[in-house]
């Protein structure tokens, strides 16, 4: 079975694929506190970034992200670090068991390479499902990518009541 996380990356680059940088970078001002686009993938991409750096710097630290607001206002160079983080996704042996050190709000505590990757999907999800609902108010369709911003739960859920 394919990794959640990276159908969800997947997903999130479909619909880059098919917006251009105006709808990127644009801000609605029915949702003041949302932010854009932009800044919601920069926020994904960041968080993938910050995991996949853990081998380098040993504790992982989502908190400590360099916030990078190229990633946040030009799509060709999200477009590029969502490709990039897919391919190292790809191509990486994980051990869904090796025990890492997690600092969160200054605490320190172990969590697990395979617990993380869960967090990931789930945070990632979340904040396309934000994305879903920005975009549909330009309106953005989303026919060809059905399952943007839904969770594999919400979906279950759905499945079970109808």
């Amino acid at each position: 079975m394919e990794d959640q996380g990276l159908i969800y990356l997947y997903n999130l680059n479909s619909f880059l694929k098919s917006i251009d940088n105006n709808l990127y970078t644009l801000k609605l001002e029915k949702f003041p506190f949302t932010g854009n686009i932009g800044a919601h993938c920069r926020h994904i991409i960041e968080f993938y970034t910050q995991f996949l750096n853990f081998y380098k710097t040993k504790t992982l630290d989502y908190d400590g992200r360099q916030r990078d607001l190229l990633l946040e206002s030009d799509i060709d160079t999200a477009k590029s670090k969502i490709l990039t983080v897919i391919e190292v996704l790809e191509n990486q042996n994980f051990n869904s068991n090796t025990v890492l050190s997690l600092l969160n709000n200054g605490q320190l505590s172990s969590t697990t390479i395979g617990r993380e990757l869960n967090y990931l999907a789930e945070h990632n999800v979340h904040h396309m499902a934000i994305i879903r609902i920005l975009a549909e108010t330009i309106p953005f369709d989303f026919s060809e990518i059905a399952q943007f911003g839904i969770a594999v739960s919400t979906k279950g859920h759905r499945i079970s009541e109808s």
